[in-house]
């Protein structure tokens, strides 16, 4: 008997439902554009049934350390990271990972969290992670140099003040 993870499940569905939104919401806006491809997702069921065989083959957890990325992760962080600006936010990473594979779950790759995952992908250099005014975490590319918290502006302040 494989035990039911509810409150995985549940997450599994939520987060299925959304790609599904998303995608039946893009097929609208573009039901008259010219050569527009209707998209779809797997069904859920479907998805759920084609993990079934790696949840049931699952070792037991140990230290996240020197696991195998998984490919969509690796994808999708040089995706984002090629094209970004400025630092990345985690949950911008974790939520283009879902919307390409709605059945995602970084605990089925033997990752307790997400951040276990970006901290492994940072060890393994392909990417950086920095904690911004102490608080909030961010991804930049693995080459990027440490950026300062923003300071506020004195100077155009100053400026402002003088006209």
């Amino acid at each position: 008997m494989i035990p039911v993870f509810l409150a995985s499940l549940a997450s599994s569905q939520a987060s299925w439902l959304a790609a599904r939104q998303t995608t039946i919401a893009s097929n609208v806006a573009n039901a008259n554009t010219p050569g527009y491809q209707v998209r779809d997702v797997t069904p859920f069921a479907a998805s759920r049934e084609e993990r079934a065989p790696a949840r049931a083959a699952r070792k037991p957890r140990s230290p996240s350390v020197g696991r195998e990325i998984p490919p969509i992760a690796r994808e999708v962080v040089s995706s984002l990271l090629a094209r970004a600006t400025g630092p990345l936010n985690p949950s911008l990473i974790k939520e283009t990972i879902v919307r390409k594979e709605p059945d995602f779950d970084e605990r089925e790759q033997g990752f307790s969290t997400f951040m276990r995952l970006l901290q492994e992908m940072e060890r393994q250099g392909l990417l950086k992670r920095q904690q911004l005014n102490g608080r909030q975490w961010y991804v930049l590319p693995p080459d990027a140099a440490p950026s300062t918290p923003e300071a506020p502006h004195e100077s155009s302040e100053a400026a402002s003040e003088e006209s």
